[in-house]
């Protein structure tokens, strides 16, 4: 069984087994400013729809399976956030996770962040990989992202990591 592990920080992060490191990202994921953005609302619950009608505005595919790279999967985005956090001390004002899926299994992870900038607040958006396949995001029908396809994650400063599953790696993962 393989763990696959992205990171979803803006910083590079570490991660350890029995004081080995294991994973260690060269960078974090790189958000960008959402083209349009309205004005970021000032309770919880007007931010949360604020993020689900930007969200709406992406999409994602899935291809590159077949030799000649004829195959498109348009994924379908889940109506919902995966996860929503407000981090208490952090430029970040409020986020949320969501996915885009081909069946139910993520593909791609869109990150949505209200977020205080030097001069001002502003709506940002990552796209994060969760296949090995090649993936490309769009925003209002822009491709804004792209990820080739890729073997299997083995880079241990790449900003993915996929890890063979053995016995012991598995106890201390469910610790």
């Amino acid at each position: 069984m393989y763990y696959e592990f992205d990171s979803l920080f803006r910083e590079p992060l570490v991660a350890k087994i029995d004081s080995k490191v294991v994973w260690r990202p060269k960078r974090g994921i790189r958000f960008q400013a959402i083209p349009g953005a309205p004005k970021i609302e000032g309770t919880a619950t007007a931010r949360l729809r604020q993020m689900k009608v930007l969200s709406e505005q992406f999409e994602a595919s899935m291809m590159g399976w077949r030799p000649d790279k004829s195959d498109r999967a348009e994924l379908r985005r889940l109506p919902r956030e995966l996860y929503r956090y407000q981090p208490e001390s952090s430029d970040v004002i409020d986020g949320a996770v969501f996915a885009f899926v081909l069946g139910t299994d993520p593909e791609a992870m869109l990150l949505t962040e209200a977020v205080k900038t030097e001069t001002q607040s502003e709506w940002q958006y990552a796209f994060v990989r969760q296949t090995s396949g090649e993936l490309q995001g769009r925003h209002n029908n822009r491709v804004v992202w792209t990820a080739e396809m890729t073997p299997p994650r083995s880079d241990p400063a790449g900003v993915g990591l996929s890890m063979l599953c053995d016995a012991k790696l598995k106890d201390e993962l469910a610790k």
